[in-house]
Formats: C-alpha cells, structure tokens, sequence
C-alpha cells in the first residue's frame, strides 16, 4: 500500500518549495517538486538558501541500478535536485553509473589540486568502489591536502552509513545541505589485507559465516529473480546444507597473546557502524564516526533457532543497548589486528571463505600468496585503521 508525504524542502526568493514523496513499504515510487506562494505554516521558521563555499565542486554520483532503481517518477536528481541547481545557478557535475567499473574509474581521475563535496544517491556498496578508486600517490609531506567530504543519501538496499549517521529522508538530507545544516566529521576507515597483498578499504563490515554467505547465495540467478524473498530461502538453504562451523580467532600483529582465542562460530562480522538497515542494529554500541570496529560472533554451538534469534535480535535492539548474551562474541577493538582461519584451505569447502566487504563479494582462498611469504599467512586478514589513505583530506557530512 502507498502512502504519500509532503516536506518543506526550502524558500528562494518569495517561492516555497516542497517535496511530495510517494513510498510503496520503504520503496520510493515518486518523488514531484512542488512551489506554492504561501508561507509554511507547519515549521518554526522560513529556510533560506545559505550560499555554499566557491573552493569546492560540487558532484552528484548517481548509482542508477541501485535500491529498486531509477525511474522517470523516482529520479531524485532530475526531479527535485536539478530544479533546485538551476534555480540557484549552482554549477555542478552529474554522473551516473554506467558499468561496474564507472565509479572506481570515476574517483581515480579527479584532481588532486580541488577540494570536493559529493553526493551519493546509492547504498554503501557505490561508496565503497568510489572509496577504494580514489588515486593512491602521495602528496608531498608539506602539502596541504583538499578537502572531499561525502554526503551520502540512502537509495541502496541496506544504506548502513547513511542510517547510522541518521540520514534517512533524502528530502531532509538535501534541505539540510542547502541550508547549512550540517556538520563535517573525520571519516573512519579501514584496511583488509590479504596473503597476496591486495587490499580492500572499508567503513561498514566485513564478514564471514552465515552473513557472508547469504549475500554470496542471494547474487545466483535462481536467487535474484525472487526479490527479496530470496533473503530468507537462501537462509534456509545456508542453516540445512552449508558447514558453518567456523573456528577464528584474533590475533595481535605484534606476536602477543591472541586478542580473542581460538572458538567456532557460525557467525562472524566485524563491524564499524551500528546500523546495517534502517531498523536492524545488530552493533549497538557502534559509532560510524568514531576509528573503532566491534566484533560480532556467534557460537556454532548454538541450535540453529536460537542461531536465528541472535542474528534477529538486531530488529530489537536501541542504539546503546549492552550486548550480552550466551553463545555471543561482542567486544570493541581499536587498533590493528589479525582475524585467523584455524582450519585446512585444502580440505575445507569454499563457504568457509567466503567474504562480504561493503557488499563486494570474495573468497579468501583467491587470494593466497603461492609461497606463504606475503603480508599475512594464507590463512589469515590482517585488518589495519588508517590514518591516512588517499591525498585527499576525507570526510562525511552529516
């Protein structure tokens, strides 16, 4: 059933402006750009366009396939946002995803001698690619870098960064922004390394188990036709015929004892933001602007209801909840460490190695090093917080 809302988005000149959104469940179905002469009588004050700053261009990244995809009716940009750029006379660069690979090539060919603010209209996996595209070649140390700050507006699936930050309505997102009412923040992020030396950065999760695998099965053909139901048949799939039985430990790089000892779970993700959808909150203790990840495991001990009720428990947890219950793994960490397999890559099936990061999907066994000499043993993910990653100065806005 559809249900229609209208929101003040701002006033330019004499003119107030509106949105009127069109929601099919949490699906947006429409989106129309209002004007009306009256003063807006369901808000405590007029909003006024704040002028923005001229040192930054402006980008709008539009993952079109994303969420359920765009429409002529559904089309953010062309109907509410472009309007609104003209009628300003804000000068801006629109790009939308094209292949696989557009974002990634997108990000690696932007200049390092700008100061950028970007818009995602996608989920977190278009931030991710654009994340690790950015050019890797440092400045010089007296350099000053340019600013890139990301604000990102939830029209992916899950959209794990932008609920976490409280960005949910992209009605309010963008008034915010025209109005100034925002603020900027350091931009968490983190490395996975692998034997073979290839690396992925990332800002929401990286899995494996029962999470890992689920996302592995719902990308098959015989999946993916069936929508969202396919979620909870390849659950189903995974509980009866997958072997989850996982045993990890985490270890100190530095040699030391081992930060969490060797235990077999079926469930293991490790995790920055406390959100992976709107209403599941699965790490509470989470902040998405803070350089911390948490540690969510569950025993494979555990009776595969009681399995499903942990991971379920998410849809009832409050941001700030204590997380503590039997069979469950949860504690924060802050500095670099090393997630170990403690079983055979020769005789273990693959789906125990299967990874998630940031919704790019991989398998640990294709990346090991041929002679076991590369960053870390081919049994193991070195996970390093970064300091510093690109010759740009990041940041979300929020």
């Amino acid at each position: 059933m559809s249900k229609s809302i209208k929101q003040y988005l701002l006033t330019i000149d004499h003119d107030h402006y509106y949105v009127e959104t069109v929601l099919e469940g949490s699906a947006y179905k429409s989106f129309n750009l209002l004007i009306e002469d009256s003063t807006p009588l369901s808000v405590d004050r007029k909003l006024q366009f704040v002028p923005l700053k001229d040192t930054a261009q402006l980008i709008v990244i539009d993952s079109i396939h994303s969420g359920g995809g765009r429409t002529s009716d559904n089309d953010f940009y062309r109907n509410v946002m472009e309007p609104i750029f003209i009628k300003l006379n804000l000068t801006h660069l629109l790009v939308k995803t094209t292949s696989k690979d557009s974002v990634e090539n997108f990000a690696s060919k932007l200049d390092l001698t700008k100061h950028y603010e970007i818009f995602f209209l996608s989920g977190d996996t278009t931030i991710s690619e654009f994340i690790n595209g950015l050019p890797k070649q440092s400045l010089d140390v007296n350099d000053a870098k340019n600013s890139l700050s990301i604000l990102p507006f939830p029209f992916g699936t899950g959209n794990a960064l932008a609920n976490s930050l409280g960005l949910t309505c992209p009605t309010t997102i963008f008034s915010n922004y025209l109005t100034s009412n925002y603020s900027i923040n350091n931009f968490p992020l983190y490395k996975a390394i692998f034997p073979n030396g290839n690396e992925i950065v990332f800002f929401v999760i990286l899995s494996l188990g029962f999470h890992a695998n689920l996302l592995h099965c719902c990308e098959a053909p015989h999946y993916k036709k069936l929508g969202v139901e396919r979620f909870r048949i390849a659950s189903e799939d995974i509980l009866a015929n997958y072997d989850l039985d996982l045993n990890i430990s985490i270890e100190s790089p530095r040699g030391l004892s081992p930060i969490v000892p060797s235990r077999e779970y079926s469930y293991f993700v490790v995790v920055n933001t406390p959100k992976l959808e709107a209403k599941y909150i699965p790490s509470p203790q989470s902040n998405p602007l803070r350089s911390q990840l948490h540690i969510i495991a569950y025993s494979s001990s555990l009776p595969k209801d009681e399995l499903m009720a942990r991971i379920l428990k998410g849809y009832e947890n409050n941001i700030g909840d204590v997380v503590n219950n039997t069979g469950v793994t949860y504690l924060p960490i802050e500095d670099n460490f090393i997630i170990k397999l403690n079983y055979s890559q020769e005789y273990s099936p693959s789906s125990k190695f299967q990874l998630c990061c940031d919704g790019l999907l991989f398998n640990l066994n294709d990346f090991i090093h041929k002679n076991d000499n590369g960053p870390c043993k081919n049994n193991e993910i070195l996970i390093e917080f970064l300091s510093t990653y690109s010759p740009f100065q990041l940041s979300l806005m929020s």
